[in-house]
């Protein structure tokens, strides 16, 4: 009876655990996903070398509520700026480096997320939205939000924080 107990709080507990990561998907896997079912893409550019990207995926990436937020919302990109692996994406060839320097307009800049819509056909429906740098649990909680709700329609920055709740504080 005990053995029983422990292995339910373990696996309910593991549950709880995996449930507040991130499903990070490649570029490639998240164009398929697309094509089912159209979300917008949340995309990580980061390096290696980066040590602001390693601090924003312990912190930022890894809270339960931004990693639900993001799931729930978002397909969720990791795009390594120099990497030189091929994919490709509307009809030509790309390193995820060269789609790195696309999305960013040439200013590579570590760690960046970038927000676009991709049709189901592989077209970008709007201009990639870059936030560079890093951004805390609360801040990138908000950006996800504006970016998720109000970013197309028009409505600034500064007055979607206005009526912004928080799930933070």
């Amino acid at each position: 009876m005990r053995v029983l107990i422990i292995l339910l709080i373990l696996t309910f507990s593991n549950t709880a655990f995996t449930q507040s990561k991130v499903e990070w998907l490649t570029f490639e896997e998240a164009l398929l996903r697309n094509k089912l079912e159209q979300k917008q893409f949340m995309i990580d550019i980061y390096t290696d070398w980066c040590t602001w990207c390693k601090k924003m995926d312990k912190t930022t990436f890894s809270d339960p509520k931004v990693a639900e937020y993001i799931n729930e919302n978002y397909y969720a990109v990791k795009l390594n700026g120099e990497s030189h692996h091929e994919f490709q994406f509307q009809g030509s060839s790309f390193t995820e480096e060269e789609l790195a320097a696309l999305l960013l307009n040439g200013n590579m800049s570590f760690p960046t997320t970038v927000f676009i819509w991709v049709k189901g056909d592989e077209n970008l429906q709007a201009n990639p939205l870059p936030v560079p740098g890093y951004q805390s649990k609360d801040k990138m909680h908000l950006i996800l939000s504006f970016m998720h709700e109000a970013a197309y329609e028009g409505v600034s920055f500064e007055d979607y924080k206005i009526e912004y709740k928080s799930p933070y504080f």
